[in-house]
């Protein structure tokens, strides 16, 4: 989904922005760990907001990571005994 997310030229998230939306867009981008640091080093500096698609591209960005966050809950669930 990340990858998507960058082929559709979404945009990243500031923690250093005054909307609070933003800044949970940002935590949610962190949730896809080494993957976001990559693409800033390689040059991705976020999308063009006149494509057609960045704004699936951002939302994809975004869910990666979130989907990252719900799988790391459910196995630290699963090594508990808290779900079968």
């Amino acid at each position: 989904m990340f990858l998507l997310g960058l082929l559709m030229q979404g945009q990243f998230f500031a923690l250093t922005s005054p909307s609070y939306l933003e800044r949970l867009g940002y935590l949610g981008e962190l949730g896809v760990g080494l993957a976001l640091p990559m693409a800033e080093f390689f040059g991705y500096a976020g999308g063009n907001p006149f494509f057609v698609s960045s704004d699936f591209g951002t939302a994809f960005l975004v869910s990666a990571g979130m989907l990252n966050v719900l799988v790391i809950l459910d196995a630290y669930d699963i090594g508990l005994g808290r779900k079968p």
